[in-house]
């Protein structure tokens, strides 16, 4: 239980668990409204958080920054192919404020992926498969990120990159967490 994993009192877990949540909204929403601008508080808050909410930052940082490679540069290969891109660089690679929202999404695994693991693998990529596409959309109405046309087919794609790497990113969670 992951109540038991972290050591943390219960009291405790819970307000950590709300202001993980609270702070990636925010996260979130300052990369793609502020754009490369919120990188660096991306960064400050993601060693903080790595330092705080854990007996074992390591552990969270191995996460974070496997987890970050993963996403990025799956994100990146997308880029590269023209499923989607960013106006406003001249590289394939994805924007610094795009590589923030995927370092302040992996603070939320250390506290997701024990409880995610429980579910169905197919509920988990279906969920994912819903949700995901939909931030990138939401995503695409605040900042430059433009997504190919159709639309559909673009949102399809992204929908099926995060039905299989979600539960990947929950496993390499998991093994992290388990390690010695």
């Amino acid at each position: 239980m992951i109540l038991k994993s972290i050591q943390i009192p219960r009291r405790d877990l819970i307000i950590v668990l709300v202001l993980t949540f609270l702070f990636f909204q925010i996260g979130w929403l300052a990369c793609v409204t502020l754009g490369n601008e919120a990188f660096p508080y991306i960064v400050a808050y993601v060693f903080i958080h790595s330092y705080l909410s854990s007996p074992h930052p390591k552990k969270i940082f191995a996460i974070v920054l496997s987890c970050t490679a993963l996403g990025y540069g799956l994100d990146t290969t997308l880029t590269a192919l023209g499923i989607f891109h960013f106006p406003d660089t001249m590289y394939i690679f994805p924007p610094l404020w795009f590589l923030g929202v995927w370092l302040i999404f992996t603070t939320l695994l250390q506290f997701s992926a024990r409880w995610l693991s429980r579910w169905p693998i197919w509920q988990l990529s279906l969920w994912s498969a819903i949700m995901a596409p939909a931030s990138y959309f939401a995503g695409s109405l605040m900042t430059g990120l433009v997504l190919q046309q159709p639309l559909w087919w673009t949102l399809g794609l992204i929908a099926l990159e995060w039905a299989i790497v979600y539960p990947l990113l929950v496993k390499i969670t998991l093994r992290i967490l388990k390690h010695k």
